[in-house]
């Protein structure tokens, strides 16, 4: 999430979701204490109701006209208002995504 708030999120507006690049897990072991980045999407989420893709390093989302697919080597995750985090491998079909509002 940006520091100053912007004054839209409507970014390049290539996708009607959001993306979240460099998406890493919570570290348990860490010293740090603050809000990791599952809090920070979840509250993202509750305001602005759209989906939040969750993008791992060494990871994209290849879309050519109507037809998204998660490519690379790893995971990604998958945030929706009122629904839970799901997981998607790679080469999956996202297709889906790009109807989203």
């Amino acid at each position: 999430m940006p520091v100053a708030f912007p004054p839209t999120f409507a970014a390049l507006r290539l996708v009607p979701f959001n993306i979240n690049p460099h998406y890493l897990e919570p570290d348990a072991a860490t010293r740090h204490k603050g809000e990791t980045r599952d809090e920070r999407i979840n509250e993202f989420i509750e305001y602005h109701k759209k989906p939040v893709l969750g993008l791992r390093e060494g990871t994209a989302l290849l879309v050519e006209g109507d037809k998204a697919i998660l490519v690379g080597d790893r995971n990604a995750k998958l945030f929706m208002a009122n629904k839970e985090q799901v997981e998607f491998a790679p080469n999956t079909d996202l297709s889906f995504l790009l109807s989203q509002s």
